[in-house]
């Protein structure tokens, strides 16, 4: 499962594709800054550890929603799977 399929800075803003239908931009408050060290990897910095902190939180609240919308979507498929092929084996027997 990909978590995310792109991370981009764009002045003072966090680009970041997750998968859904548009890029989830979150804007840097005054004294923070996004580095991103590598493809993967966030890092906040700022003089204010509670507000470095608490960006932080926000920026893995935000991928956190993601990963647990997208393990409920592949339940749900899951489950959908299940009930087709209940269903299909019960149309079976009613047939026979």
């Amino acid at each position: 499962m990909v978590l995310v399929t792109e991370l981009k800075k764009q002045g003072n803003k966090l680009v970041m594709s997750l998968g859904y239908s548009h890029p989830v931009e979150m804007e840097a408050p005054e004294g923070i800054t996004f580095d991103l060290t590598d493809a993967n990897h966030i890092v906040v910095r700022g003089i204010d550890k509670e507000l470095v902190g608490q960006v932080a939180n926000e920026v893995r609240n935000v991928h956190q929603k993601y990963i647990e919308e997208k393990v409920l979507n592949m339940l749900l498929n899951i489950l959908d799977v299940r009930k087709v092929k209940q269903v299909r084996n019960n149309s079976k027997l009613r047939l026979n």
